[in-house]
C-alpha cells in the first residue's frame, strides 16, 4: 500500500468537470456515455499536454534529486571510508591491546607463580628451620635435665669423698701420733740400753783405766827417781793423768757395744719390747688401711672430677647449644616477620596487578562494545546507502506495464501507472 503522503502533495492529480447537457441524461444510459466520451476525446490533448508539462517539470525535480543523491552518496562514501578507517584503526587498537593484555596476563601469572614459589620455598625454609629448632630445644631441655639429674650425684660423691678424705685424714693423724709414740718407745728402749751399757761400760772402764795408768806410773815414776831422785810423785801425777784418758776412752768404747747388746737383748725379752711390737703390727695394719683408703679416695677424686668435667664440658655445651638456638630463633622470627611482610606485599602486588589488568580487560570489552557499536552503525550506514530510493528516471510517457518496486518495503510491484501517481513514487527496476 502506498502511505497517505504520496498523495499529498503541492499540485493537483484530480480535476473534476461538469459537462454540459450531462445532467438532464440518465446516469450510465448509452447518450450519457456518448457525451462523456465525447467531451473526453476533446479534453484528451489537453490532458496529454499538461502531463507532459508536469512530466518535465517532475524530470527537472528527478534530475537535482539525483544530483544531491550523488554529492550525498559521495559524501556518505567518504563518511563511510572514514568510519571503516576509523573501525580498522580501532580493531587494530583493540587486537593490540588484546595482545598487550594477553601478555601482561601471562607475564602476571609467571610472576605470581615465581612469587607465590619464592614464598613457598621460603615457607619451606622456615618450616624446616622451626623443626631443627625445635628438636634443638627438645635436645637441649634433655641435655639440660641430664645434666640436672647429674648434679645430684656429683654433690652426694663429693659429701662421701669429703667425708672419707676426713676420715682418712683423722686415721692419718691417728697413724701419726701412734707412729710417733712407737718411735718414741723405741728411742726409749734404746736409749735405756744405752744408758744402762754406758753406766756399766763407765764403771769397767773407770777399774781398767785407773790400773793401767796406775801401773804405768809407777813405772815411769819408779825410773825417773832412779834418774832423778825426788821426781817420782811428779811423774806418777804426770804419767797417770795422761794414762788414765787414754786407757778410759779405749776401754769404754770395748765394753759399750758388748754391753749395750746385752741391754738391748735384755730388753727384747721385756713387756715393753712386746707391747711396742703389737704397737707396730697394729700401726702396719692401720698404713695399709690407709693406703687403701687413700687410694679409693683418689680413685674417687679421679672419677669426680671426671664427673665434674663432664659438668663443666656438658654445661659449656648447652651454653653453646642455648646460644646457638636463641641465635637460630632470631633468624627465624626475623625470617618470618621478612615472609609475612614479603607474602603481605606479594598479595598487595597481586592485588594491584589484578586490579590493573581487570581494568585493562573492562577497557578493552568496554572498547569492544564501542567497537561493535561502531561496526553496527556502520553496517547500518553501508545498508541505508545500498537501499536508499533513487528518483526514477525520466520517463518518456506513462503508459505501459512497469515492473516498480515499493519505496517504503521494497518488494516488487507491477501495474499501470496513472494520472494520479507521481513519478517519483515509483522507482524502475534496473
Amino acid at each position: 500500500m502506498l502511505p497517505s503522503s504520496a498523495f499529498t502533495m503541492d499540485y493537483y492529480t484530480d480535476a473534476y468537470l461538469l459537462v454540459d447537457g450531462a445532467e438532464e441524461l440518465e446516469t450510465y444510459s448509452e447518450e450519457y456515455s456518448q457525451l462523456i466520451d465525447d467531451c473526453a476525446k476533446e479534453l484528451k490533448p489537453l490532458a496529454l499536454e499538461r502531463c507532459q508539462l508536469r512530466l518535465e517539470d517532475a524530470n527537472d525535480q528527478i534530475t537535482q534529486a539525483e544530483q544531491a543523491l550523488a554529492e550525498g552518496e559521495k559524501e556518505t562514501e567518504a563518511s563511510l571510508q572514514e568510519g571503516q578507517e576509523e573501525l580498522d584503526a580501532a580493531r587494530k587498537e583493540l587486537d593490540e591491546g588484546w595482545a598487550d593484555y594477553q601478555e601482561g596476563l601471562a607475564a602476571f601469572q609467571e610472576e605470581s607463580a615465581s612469587a607465590q614459589k619464592q614464598m613457598a620455598d621460603a615457607q619451606a625454609q622456615l618450616d624446616n628451620a622451626k623443626a631443627q629448632l625445635d628438636a634443638g630445644e627438645k635436645a637441649y631441655a634433655e641435655g639440660l635435665a641430664s645434666l640436672e639429674a647429674a648434679k645430684p650425684a656429683l654433690e652426694e660423691a663429693r659429701k662421701e669423698l669429703d667425708e672419707g678424705w676426713l676420715e682418712y685424714n683423722s686415721g692419718k693423724a691417728q697413724y701419726q701420733l701412734g707412729l710417733t709414740l712407737y718411735q718414741a718407745g723405741t728411742v726409749a728402749l734404746e736409749a735405756e740400753a744405752s744408758s744402762r751399757a754406758a753406766i756399766q761400760a763407765a764403771s769397767q772402764a773407770a777399774s781398767q783405766a785407773a790400773a793401767q795408768a796406775d801401773a804405768q806410773a809407777k813405772q815411769e815414776a819408779a825410773a825417773s827417781e832412779a834418774i832423778l831422785p825426788g821426781s817420782y810423785q811428779l811423774v806418777y801425777a804426770r804419767v797417770y793423768a795422761q794414762s788414765y784418758s787414754k786407757y778410759y776412752s779405749a776401754a769404754y768404747d770395748a765394753a759399750y757395744d758388748t754391753l749395750y747388746s746385752q741391754a738391748y737383748n735384755d730388753l727384747l725379752s721385756s713387756s715393753r719390747y712386746q707391747d711396742l711390737q703389737e704397737q707396730k703390727a697394729e700401726l702396719d695394719e692401720a698404713k695399709k688401711q690407709l693406703d687403701a683408703a687413700k687410694a679409693q679416695l683418689d680413685a674417687g677424686e679421679a672419677q669426680y672430677q671426671a664427673g665434674l668435667q663432664q659438668q663443666e664440658t656438658g654445661a659449656q655445651t648447652l651454653a653453646a647449644t642455648r646460644k646457638s638456638l636463641d641465635e637460630g630463633w632470631e633468624d627465624y622470627n626475623s625470617g618470618l616477620k621478612e615472609l609475612t611482610e614479603g607474602q603481605k606485599t606479594m598479595a598487595e602486588e597481586l592485588k594491584q596487578g589484578q586490579e590493573q589488568l581487570d581494568q585493562a580487560k573492562e577497557q578493552l570489552e568496554e572498547g569492544e562494545e564501542e567497537y561493535a557499536q561502531g561496526v553496527q552503525a556502520y553496517q547500518a550506514r553501508t545498508k541505508r546507502k545500498t537501499s536508499s530510493t533513487r528518483p526514477a528516471r525520466k520517463w518518456s510517457r506513462p503508459s505501459g506495464m512497469w515492473s516498480c518496486w515499493k519505496r517504503a518495503s521494497g518488494t516488487f510491484w507491477t501495474g499501470t501507472p496513472t494520472w494520479a501517481t507521481p513519478a517519483t513514487a515509483w522507482t524502475p527496476t534496473e
